[in-house]
């Protein structure tokens, strides 16, 4: 096990304002996250939480997510209670010895604020997308 801290774009996807999602709706949200193919996600009732290391990729993909969650939320009114949460920072997580992301059972699970801070987001209407143009000047300057 090698436990490092690396740059995580996260995004949340998930009900605000009801009891969550049944079986017709969430493999919808998962269908959305899982076409994107993060680095890490996990799924409850009440929404996924996706993880991408930071990279000029990654956020395009993000960017890519967040589109099709709007285009979801604006066209089907069972996700009218849809929020985005968008966090970026460092988390813990278990690479292996190539520096990739294990996902395995017995691996640590990616843990750190920015999966608060991205679930506290999903919260407020439009802070996702005030995020998003910070973490567009921050990406693009690593490049």
């Amino acid at each position: 096990m090698s436990l490092e801290r690396k740059r995580f774009i996260v995004v949340s996807l998930g009900d605000t304002k009801s009891w969550g999602y049944d079986e017709q709706t969430l493999p919808m949200l998962l269908e959305i996250i899982d076409s994107s193919s993060p680095d890490f996600r996990v799924w409850t009732h009440v929404g996924v939480l996706a993880n991408y290391l930071t990279s000029p990729r990654a956020l395009k993909v993000v960017e890519d997510v967040i589109a099709k969650a709007e285009r979801l939320r604006d066209a089907d009114p069972r996700f009218t209670t849809l929020g985005i949460g968008l966090a970026e920072g460092e988390l813990s997580a278990d690479f292996d010895w190539l520096g990739r992301l294990k996902t395995d059972r017995k691996s640590m699970r990616p843990l750190g604020e920015p999966l608060n801070e991205a679930v506290r987001c999903e919260r407020e209407p439009e802070e996702y997308k005030e995020t998003l143009r910070t973490l567009r000047e921050r990406v693009h300057s690593m490049v």
